[in-house]
């Protein structure tokens, strides 16, 4: 339920007037009779709990679109900090950063547009898409290519902006990044 929603409550085919505002922790309660107030509190706390839920349900969905620790990275060190704009609502943010081959590694980055559940399922779409294609090919620019085709085939008009950066350690450190969409990274 929305902050602030307003429920009314209908008894034996006649609309009491009743009302039950809930958001931001408070909740207000006007009825005719005691045992109605009884009942909107009841579904006051139903909605509290609901709330709770539906919060730990995307703190759990966040969780899986955003990695663990970065992985130790010879000659390099990585860090990543992610801070949603709105912690009570999971977006289509997502990044990650793996190993591609024994002095080959992947980061990539991306957007899906959108809140919720739905973008948050894109935003895993694309993570893996990535991922398997990086294990499949590891050429940035195709990575690019199979993750389009990907959200193609899904049939959604949602976009997707993404960059890749592969990183081949040797002698020298060669990055090679591809942006699909995505603005230009600070280097």
């Amino acid at each position: 339920r929305n902050p602030g929603a307003v429920w009314p409550f209908v008894r034996r085919a006649r609309a009491i007037v009743q009302f039950l505002i809930g958001g931001a922790g408070v909740s207000i309660a006007i009825g005719a009779r005691a045992g109605s107030i009884r009942e909107m509190r009841r579904a006051a706390q139903g909605v509290e709990h609901s709330e709770r839920h539906a919060l730990q349900v995307t703190h759990k969905l966040q969780q899986a679109i955003t990695p663990a620790d970065p992985p130790p990275i010879p000659q390099l060190e990585v860090a990543a900090r992610y801070l949603p704009a709105d912690a009570s609502e999971v977006g289509g943010d997502f990044y990650d950063w793996y190993q591609m081959s024994e002095d080959s590694w992947c980061l990539q980055i991306g957007d899906v547009c959108g809140k919720g559940p739905s973008a948050a399922s894109r935003a895993l779409l694309a993570r893996y898409t990535l991922r398997t294609a990086a294990l499949l090919d590891g050429d940035p620019t195709r990575m690019l290519y199979a993750l389009n085709s990907a959200i193609l085939a899904e049939g959604d008009d949602r976009y997707c902006t993404a960059a890749v950066l592969r990183l081949t350690l040797a002698a020298t450190v060669q990055a090679d990044l591809v942006l699909g969409g995505h603005p230009h990274g600070l280097v």
